[in-house]
């Protein structure tokens, strides 16, 4: 088996950061876990809102909160497949990376024994170790899917009650949810940010697969600014 190419067994191990990839996947968990805290928050300052909030713009009110928190669920679902799949990928460079690792001993095994008279004698005659029969691993993908927040009715200032007929609500309370759900959505603001510059940070040093979270982060944007216009 002299006539092997030694050199195809010899490819060093993946441009890969394992320490940014785990930021990326904690970057997302972080942004999901704080919006599956503000959840109690938020219905509470909707429940206030909805006490003697009738007619046509409660209907708008309502069916607004309601999409909003879908939205919510959906956006938490997909920075959670984030995180997974980034502890896919890293999993899977480990893999192949062993794999590296292994093709590279059994080179370094036979480079020895071709330089040692005696034992590359032996091998022309009995054959050398056989080479890996493993081939490279394939880097999962990402399934980078646009994030699309459900449309959500927003009556112009100082418009009637369209067909509907006369609303009537607390204004104190729609302050309360106005002021209430603005503060969360503050608290959420630098997550889309810090995402995708963690993931950024590791696409700068990855030569294995790789992740676009840039529909996640659109969404994530998306849903934030349909929550300022409800209030």
């Amino acid at each position: 088996m002299a006539d092997v190419d030694l050199e195809v067994y010899g490819a060093p191990d993946l441009t890969y950061d394992f320490g940014r990839a785990d930021a990326v996947a904690s970057a997302a968990n972080a942004a999901a876990n704080h919006i599956e805290d503000q959840t109690g928050s938020r219905i509470s300052y909707a429940a206030t809102a909805r006490t003697d909030f009738s007619g046509y713009f409660s209907e708008l009110f309502n069916a607004n909160a309601d999409i909003a928190a879908s939205d919510a669920r959906e956006l938490v679902y997909r920075l959670r497949d984030v995180a997974s799949f980034m502890g896919r990928l890293s999993d899977a460079a480990r893999e192949e990376n062993a794999r590296r690792k292994r093709a590279r001993e059994w080179r370094d095994r036979v480079e020895a024994r071709r330089a040692n008279w005696l034992e590359a004698t032996w091998d022309d005659i009995f054959g050398e170790e056989a080479p890996p029969s493993d081939g490279p691993i394939d880097p999962p993908v990402f399934q980078a899917t646009t994030l699309t927040s459900s449309p959500r009715q927003t009556p112009a200032p100082g418009s009637g009650g369209g067909g509907g007929g006369t609303s009537s609500a607390r204004p104190e309370n729609l302050r309360s949810f106005a002021n209430g759900t603005a503060e969360l959505d503050a608290g959420l603001s630098a997550h889309p940010g810090r995402l995708s510059e963690w993931t950024g940070d590791f696409m700068a040093t990855c030569d294995f697969g790789g992740i676009d979270v840039s529909p996640v982060v659109a969404g994530f944007r998306a849903w934030l600014d349909a929550n300022a216009n409800d209030t």
